[in-house]
């Protein structure tokens, strides 16, 4: 089963970030909005759990992809060419429609250049796998007309701010039935329901 399309005037409401996000849609349905990186297993997980969802392929992986083929055409030292390839491929990929297509030709263009070494041969072969068999997650310029996010950053820093911060510090231990406990105080902290949360309990106390 492919991810969803989606048309740059979907109306998404406002946005929220996360792995799983459900999005409100007019008449109040709700669109899931899944952000991953290029793992297989992740999207093995994916289809099972969430088949009706809009995939998208964390941008800034793809990036990083795209990096690593720049520097099997141009060499990994830092020079011009690698640069302007490098840039002028990754704003294709945000901001043009099905901007991967012309990342692909790309590379097979330089694929099929018979000054590669084998080891460049090789590692464009495995980028050029990369990018056709996400293509379908990577339709970043419509997933931005859309209002939806295209990189996993700010559910990363939530997660961090949420879990990391709190277990993380030092000489503290937990087990998964306290740290569970503290974890979901921490997220009616976060979340700005402190004082409406205990509101509530000391009414059903009294």
């Amino acid at each position: 089963m492919k991810p969803r399309r989606i048309s740059p005037n979907t109306d998404c409401g406002s946005p929220q970030v996360s792995f799983g996000t459900r999005r409100k849609k007019s008449g109040g349905s709700q669109l899931h909005v899944i952000l991953s990186d290029g793992a297989i297993w992740n999207w093995r997980l994916i289809k099972e759990h969430y088949p009706e969802a809009i995939w998208i392929l964390d941008f800034w992986h793809a990036a990083q992809h795209l990096s690593q083929g720049a520097d099997a055409i141009f060499g990994a030292g830092p020079s011009e060419e690698n640069s302007a390839w490098f840039e002028r491929w990754k704003t294709a990929l945000r901001e043009e429609p099905d901007g991967v297509v012309g990342i692909i030709r790309s590379l097979i263009y330089y694929r099929n250049r018979t000054d590669l070494s084998a080891t460049a041969r090789k590692e464009l072969d495995a980028q050029l796998n990369y990018f056709r068999s996400h293509a379908d997650k990577m339709q970043y310029a419509d997933y931005v007309a859309a209002g939806l996010p295209i990189g996993s950053d700010m559910t990363e820093a939530g997660c961090k701010e949420l879990i990391k911060a709190r277990f993380c510090r030092s000489g503290m231990r937990w087990n998964r039935d306290s740290g569970a406990k503290v974890l979901q105080l921490q997220a009616t902290r976060l979340s700005d329901q402190w004082d409406s949360f205990w509101s509530k309990v000391m009414r059903y106390a009294a």
